[in-house]
């Protein structure tokens, strides 16, 4: 994942940075990820949603990264595929739950029809 979010939630006011920042995170499963929100009334997973752990138990994606790309790399060239787009968290940025991304292939059909020929 990638993003212009805020690189420190624990502090008062907002960290931006001044570069483009990324980070490597591990994949969280549906079950493993709906769990972690059992406790939250108003938040669902969905099958429109993917989850993501964190890197160190620290660093996921934050304030300012919502939009932002969440890619994969799913073949031996390299190539990075977007996987998802940055929806939400909580407000400890990576803190004890799971990162929450919109799955772009929950709506490729949408996509492809709204794209401009």
């Amino acid at each position: 994942v990638s993003g212009w979010g805020d690189r420190d939630p624990e502090e008062f006011g907002y960290d931006f940075p001044d570069t483009l920042h990324s980070v490597d995170l591990p994949m969280v499963s549906q079950h493993d990820c709906t769990k972690s929100f059992a406790s939250i009334e108003t938040i669902k997973i969905t099958d429109a949603m993917i989850c993501t752990g964190t890197h160190n138990g620290e660093i996921d994606a934050c304030g300012g990264d919502s939009g932002g790309p969440l890619m994969v790399q799913e073949d031996e060239e390299n190539k990075m595929y977007l996987r998802g787009v940055v929806s939400f968290g909580t407000r400890k940025c990576g803190k004890g739950f799971p990162g929450v991304y919109t799955d772009i292939s929950y709506y490729i059909d949408w996509i492809k029809r709204n794209l401009n020929p």
